[in-house]
């Protein structure tokens, strides 16, 4: 769904560009449709890496967030989510963080385990807090990520009689983008069979699969409507095998770009105009550091924007250009686009999930956006005004920052 004009202005004059503009209704609308879409056993987890902005919004919603850093959980805490809700999940997980969250009883919904370490640690600190947790085994899918099956059972065996270590299932997420049904179907037909063995072998019972499908998001297809079959046709097929799948206990679905990236627009303005060698170029005030769609790289492929308050008439093809000194900052390449102008706004849209979290936004010093959330009666709340980032990447203007933290984490 793509956000309107009246509420991108809207958006403009809580904020100057650049800025990104979440809508709370267009995340409910699809967190809504997915769950029409899929078998009503089915509970979703958001995926807050995706976009930490609207986790107060999409907690409220899903049945679970993800969160993968103690940033993140920081983020959650500070939103008011609950930690009966947070699965707290991730490569690497600090001891002194896992401490610091049982000594104020702060403890997750889950915790998931992914290496031989990461279960000792808990283990230890369940036991000498005396605090029973819940726990996912990340079945890797050939990666950095997770456990091989054979040392996923070592784990769960060597742990299933702890009287502090509660077992509740697998997660397993093997990457995004996913278009091909024949590959979901084998990546359930594996955890099916993964849980019979861990049942088998360990004694067991599972109760939980954790399982990312990696649904996917168009993000260059102008027409609306075809944009939402190609996102809504893999959710339906994912849902039939769903319904046939041959597992008693909770199937959660990790969902992060699927759930976002409709609920996102990014907004920049036109701040130099000018035609070299034929070629009309547009440079804008923002830039490849501050939006990052999956498959989009040097504008080979044109995202979906627009003229904000665009009229009818004749078009010429412009080259929309970052602030960036670099060749590569190319937002889009011969775009028609009407009577286009010094002062006039781009907005981006489908630019929900990822694309204001992994762009290079410490490049070359450019100030971070603003960001403004809408609720779903239309206010505007600036999540984060406009923040400079010179200090971050200067020695001097971060010293006292580096020694505060420092002496923070030597305990000084």
């Amino acid at each position: 769904m793509m956000i309107d004009d009246a509420t991108l202005q809207n958006a403009l004059d809580a904020c100057p560009t650049p800025l990104y503009l979440f809508d709370q209704q267009v995340l409910n609308d699809r967190i809504t449709r997915l769950r029409a879409s899929l078998p009503s056993r089915i509970k979703l987890c958001y995926a807050m890496k995706a976009n930490p902005f609207i986790v107060r919004e999409a907690s409220a919603l899903a049945d679970c967030v993800e969160a993968c850093s103690p940033g993140e959980v920081l983020i959650c805490a500070n939103a008011g989510v609950p930690f009966e809700k947070i699965v707290l999940s991730g490569v690497w997980k600090d001891r002194r963080c896992l401490d610091d969250l049982f000594q104020a009883d702060r403890i997750p919904h889950r915790f998931t385990i992914e290496s031989s370490q990461q279960l000792k640690d808990l283990v230890e600190l369940a036991n000498a807090y005396r605090r029973r947790v819940n726990v996912l085994f990340r079945l890797s899918s050939e990666n950095q990520f997770g456990v091989d099956s054979a040392t996923l059972k070592e784990l769960i065996a060597g742990c299933k009689d702890d009287p502090f270590i509660s077992i509740q299932g697998i997660q397993y997420y093997s990457g995004t983008q996913k278009t091909s049904l024949k590959k979901l179907d084998r990546e359930l037909s594996k955890l099916h069979r993964i849980v019979a063995e861990v049942e088998a072998a360990c004694s067991v019972k599972l109760n939980e699969i954790e399982y990312g499908p990696g649904l996917p998001v168009e993000y260059f297809d102008e027409n609306e409507e075809r944009a939402r079959s190609a996102q809504d046709e893999p959710v339906a097929e994912l849902a039939t095998l769903l319904d046939g799948f041959p597992f008693e206990g909770d199937i959660v679905l990790e969902l992060g770009r699927s759930i976002a990236a409709d609920c996102g627009a990014y907004l920049t303005s036109v701040v130099d105009v000018k035609t070299t060698s034929g070629q009309n170029y547009a440079i804008v005030d923002g830039g490849m550091h501050q939006i990052s769609y999956y498959g989009h790289s040097m504008a080979m492929k044109s995202p979906v924007f627009r003229k904000v308050g665009a009229t009818a008439g004749a078009a010429q093809p412009w080259n929309i250009c970052g602030a960036l000194c670099t060749v590569n900052d190319i937002m889009a390449k011969q775009a028609s686009i009407v009577d286009l102008s010094v002062g006039d706004v781009l907005a981006f849209s489908r630019a929900g999930a990822y694309c204001a979290t992994e762009g290079r936004a410490l490049f070359l010093s450019r100030d971070l956006p603003s960001v403004v959330v809408r609720d779903v009666s239309g206010n505007m709340r600036i999540a984060r005004h406009r923040l400079e980032t010179a200090s971050f990447n200067s020695s001097n203007g971060s010293q006292d920052r580096s020694t505060e933290q420092d002496e923070k984490e030597n305990g000084l």
